[in-house]
């Protein structure tokens, strides 16, 4: 009898089945607590924390209800399921809810669905979700730091995203053809045509048969594309084949510049200077053919073939000039025309 006295003086309380609701447990701790102070002042205190329990049985009714939608909620996050998610994570959060709207000191309710909303908020996290993971978290009785980490992973990876979706539309405008194809045609025109039409002209002008007009046709080339880059540096500068395009322009003319020069300082004809100048036109126009636009391929291939007949015949390097470079203002002109608006029909 002494030990059994003492035991239940001294001895710790065999805690309750995990059957029993925490609102009920909660009530017989504190009924059984050790310290006076902590136990009910009265029988009738006691008596009415007991009847108010019993008069919210339907609100705990609810609970169990949201419990068995948390189990599976639980067993659907536990295998990495997506589909199912949501209902389950709604049907408990309502059921849990309406039994705080019933009885807003039910700690199994308030606990539930505080563990319920965590779980979706970072579930929802992770699907990339972020406005519903933002919401759910204004929902939370007090911060929860799984949560925090999980919304804080998915505004990284949202705003990677963003950053690659950047980098795309960039790389979409510097490839846009349609950007700058006037300021293109007419450094096509004023270049190529020109150099294309020197068969027509120059019976009438006898200087552009001399090694002044040779060597200063890219100079003059050149003065025209800085002055058109200064007209629409805007333009010019917006896209990478607008870029790349005026700068092959002008290490081309630059480097015809040097071998004409070249030719002329070692006392070479003019033919034979010319057919020199050809390869460097053939790679150019390859070059653009390759690494701007491959449908730019018939003036790569003329120039490549101009380049061996002249060889063979230096004499014709005129006719062959201005052959490749109608070619390759028919060729500009008709992959950098205007497109055509979509027809409603």
């Amino acid at each position: 009898m002494i030990a059994a006295l003492y035991h239940a003086a001294e001895g710790t309380p065999e805690p309750l089945p995990s059957h029993i609701p925490p609102e009920l447990v909660r009530i017989v701790e504190c009924a059984m607590s050790k310290d006076p102070s902590e136990r009910f002042a009265t029988a009738e205190e006691f008596r009415l924390a007991l009847q108010g329990f019993l008069e919210h049985r339907s609100a705990l009714d609810l609970v169990r209800g949201a419990d068995e939608r948390a189990a599976e909620l639980d067993a659907l996050l536990a295998a990495g399921a997506s589909e199912g998610v949501v209902a389950a994570a709604s049907g408990a959060r309502f059921g849990y809810s309406q039994a705080l709207g019933m009885w807003p000191e039910c700690a199994s309710a308030a606990f539930g669905f505080d563990r319920v909303t965590a779980g979706y908020a970072v579930w929802s996290a992770e699907q990339d979700e972020l406005a519903t993971a933002e919401g759910l978290v204004s929902q939370l009785s007090k911060p929860d730091p799984r949560v925090d980490v999980a919304i804080a992973a998915a505004r990284a990876r949202l705003q990677g995203g963003a950053d690659r979706l950047e980098q795309l539309e960039q790389l979409g405008r510097d490839v846009d053809v349609q950007t700058g194809q006037g300021v293109r045609m007419a450094i096509i025109g004023i270049v190529l045509l020109g150099a294309g039409l020197l068969p027509v002209i120059e019976p009438f002008v006898p200087w552009l048969q001399t090694w002044s007009a040779l060597i200063l046709f890219p100079v003059a080339a050149v003065t025209i594309l800085a002055g058109l880059a200064v007209y629409a540096r805007e333009t010019i500068s917006a896209t990478r084949i607008n870029r790349h395009g005026m700068a092959v322009m002008v290490v081309m003319m630059a480097a015809q510049f040097a071998i004409t020069f070249g030719g002329w300082r070692a006392g070479l004809s003019m033919a034979t200077t010319m057919s020199l100048v050809f390869p460097l036109w053939g790679v150019v126009a390859t070059s653009f053919a390759l690494m701007i636009d491959r449908k730019l391929w018939p003036t790569g291939a003329g120039f490549v073939v101009a380049s061996i007949v002249v060889m063979v015949r230096p004499q014709w390097w005129l006719v062959l000039t201005s052959l490749c470079n109608l070619l390759a203002v028919l060729n500009f002109a008709y992959i950098w025309r205007p497109s055509e608006p979509p027809s409603d029909g």
